[in-house]
């Protein structure tokens, strides 16, 4: 969970709600002693590598997707003499 210092008195506050956009700069209040102070927001992009198991999690569900797709599209398909 994201926190921050009070540069007042020093208390961790965790205004989670508060930090929705990447890289803005806000006006929030202490909690403990109730001082208003800017808060600088910035985000910095992690990559972890991906194993074997989640990439074939995630080929099975684009399988599946597709598959229901070509379903839907059968079923609702014209023949070729009904366009006629």
């Amino acid at each position: 969970m994201p926190e921050y210092e009070c540069p007042y008195c020093g208390h961790d506050s965790d205004h989670v709600d508060d930090m929705t956009d990447p890289d803005i700069s806000y006006e929030t209040e202490c909690d403990l002693c109730e001082k208003v102070f800017f808060v600088q927001v910035e985000y910095y992009a992690s990559y972890s590598p991906i194993t074997a198991e989640a990439e074939q999690v995630a080929v099975d569900a684009a399988n599946a997707r597709h598959s229901r797709m070509m379903d839907r599209f059968r079923e609702n398909a014209l023949s070729p003499t009904e366009g006629k």
